[in-house]
């Protein structure tokens, strides 16, 4: 073999990794663009932030609401006791 025929091997060679590094590349930036513009997870981050607002919201009205009927409870049995 002449080295004629491995100076072409190896520059076919070279050819073909710098094609396969460009493709990978600008399917990389490709990805990343599309990544950045979906905003369908910035939708469901959206939704899960108001279900634990209306969440705390709900805890913090049930128990004041136990507290109140604890209380009437309370007031309800002790007039009871006394009667």
């Amino acid at each position: 073999m002449s080295s004629n025929y491995h100076q072409n091997r190896l520059a076919i060679y070279s050819g073909w990794t710098r094609v396969l590094k460009t493709e990978t590349r600008r399917l990389h930036m490709k990805f990343f663009n599309q990544l950045i513009k979906d905003e369908s997870g910035a939708t469901a981050i959206e939704y899960g932030l108001i279900a634990a607002l209306i969440a705390v919201a709900a805890i913090t009205a049930m128990g004041t609401l136990g507290n109140e009927l604890s209380d009437t409870f309370t007031t309800v049995s002790d007039e009871m006791a006394a009667a």
